[in-house]
Order: structure tokens, then C-alpha cells, then sequence
């Protein structure tokens, strides 16, 4: 029988106060310095605009708004948000992952899935996006994206989330409405899980937009004009 491969926790340990923990997954210009370079070479030698590159755009765009809300709603103690952020974003990784693996897949999301025609491509379920992340980039993104939909699907650790024990002896607990960091454990791994999400995202990114830039197809895009998204703010 196959061993199965024990999980890589979470570094804590990288953390020495909820300060700086906070100021630790803080990203300047979300995602752009590390693809502008590449994006720029693209964009620069490409006749003229294709849909791969408007997706590319838009993935960096839908990144760094998932990741600066998650950044935001953990520095407002909004636990039940920071969860539900992260999943959209691990989701994120594995559409682009897959994307720059397999541009050919791209049509199947350019259209409604309504609009779906037999012998068209279909879209992958994200349990299959989760799994294909398992077999090609990581091996345990499937494991930490369980834990992030526990945790989104309001179930049995997300439950608890709101209740702070105060004291084991007299199984004293505390409840409060307004969201809070339950300790400051919890507040860490919510950053590291960040910061290592953020790193997935950056490759992610990055791979596409090489893509892009080694893309020798002629197909241009038909959705109007199209912006830099890396100039200044």
C-alpha cells in the first residue's frame, strides 16, 4: 500500500505579533510587478489583441480584488469573509492554472453555460479543476480547499468560529455578534494561509502570461479595445 504523504503545515512561526502578521499578506499592486514584465513583452510583440490575453487581464484583475479583500476583511477580524474570499481565490489558482496548461479549454468559458452546444467544450466542474491541481501542481491543494469549504459552507469548524473559550476549568465561553479573530492562532493561520495562496495565485499568473507572450496563434479578439491594466493607478 502507498503511503500517503504527510501535510506540510502551516509556517506560524513567521509570525511574531497580530501586527505584523497583518502587515505580512499586505501585496503593492496586488499581482502586477511580478507579470508586468512578461505581460509587457506580450503585449508589445502581439499584432494585435486575442481573447487569451483579455483573459489573462482579467485573471489578474479578479486576483488582486480577491486578494486585497481578503487582506482588508482580516485586518477588520471578518473571519466568516476572509474564508470565503480565500475559496474564490484558490478557485481562482486552478481556472488560471488549468488555463495556462490548456489554452484550448479557454472557449468553454467564454460563454454561458446555457449557451452550450453538443461537440463544444464544456467546463470542468471545480472538484475536477481541484483534483488537476493535485496531479500537476501541488499536493495538497485539494486538502487545504476542503478546509476553506468547511469553513464556507458554515459547518462544523466555522460554526465554532464566533465562541471563544475563556476558561476550560469553569467551561466558560464567550459569544460575540460582531466578528472577531476567535485567538490569535486562528489570526495566523488565516495569514499564512494567505500568503501561501498569494504565492500559488503569483505562478499561476505568471504562467499564463508567459503563455500569452509565447502564443503564436493569429486568432485577435472581437471584444472592443483593450487597456494595460499595469499602468499606475
Amino acid at each position: 500500500m502507498t503511503e500517503q504523504p504527510q501535510p506540510v503545515l502551516l509556517d506560524l512561526s513567521q509570525f511574531s505579533s497580530p501586527e505584523q502578521a497583518m502587515l505580512a499578506i499586505e501585496r503593492d499592486r496586488g499581482f502586477d510587478n511580478a507579470v508586468k514584465p512578461v505581460l509587457t513583452q506580450a503585449i508589445e510583440s502581439m499584432a494585435g489583441p486575442t481573447m487569451l490575453l483579455a483573459f489573462c487581464q482579467s485573471s489578474i484583475t479578479r486576483a488582486r480584488g480577491l486578494y486585497e479583500g481578503v487582506v482588508r476583511e482580516v485586518r477588520a477580524s471578518n473571519h466568516p469573509a476572509v474564508f470565503v474570499l480565500m475559496r474564490q481565490l484558490a478557485e481562482t489558482v486552478a481556472v488560471v492554472r488549468y488555463v495556462a496548461d490548456n489554452p484550448n479549454y479557454l472557449p468553454a468559458l467564454l460563454r454561458p453555460e446555457k449557451d452550450w452546444k453538443p461537440g463544444e467544450a464544456r467546463r470542468k466542474s471545480i472538484s475536477s479543476l481541484i483534483d488537476y491541481m493535485d496531479r500537476k501542481h501541488s499536493t495538497q491543494f485539494k486538502a487545504v480547499y476542503a478546509e476553506l469549504s468547511e469553513l464556507t459552507h458554515f459547518a462544523s469548524t466555522a460554526i465554532w468560529n464566533s465562541h471563544v473559550i475563556v476558561d476550560d476549568e469553569a467551561r466558560k465561553v464567550v459569544w460575540n455578534s460582531r466578528p472577531v479573530w476567535r485567538d490569535q492562532r486562528t489570526l495566523y493561520i488565516a495569514c499564512a494561509q494567505a500568503l501561501e495562496l498569494g504565492s500559488e495565485m503569483e505562478l499561476a499568473l505568471l504562467s499564463l502570461a508567459e503563455v500569452v507572450r509565447d502564443d503564436t496563434s493569429e486568432q485577435s479578439a472581437k471584444a472592443g479595445d483593450f487597456f494595460d491594466p499595469l499602468t499606475a493607478d
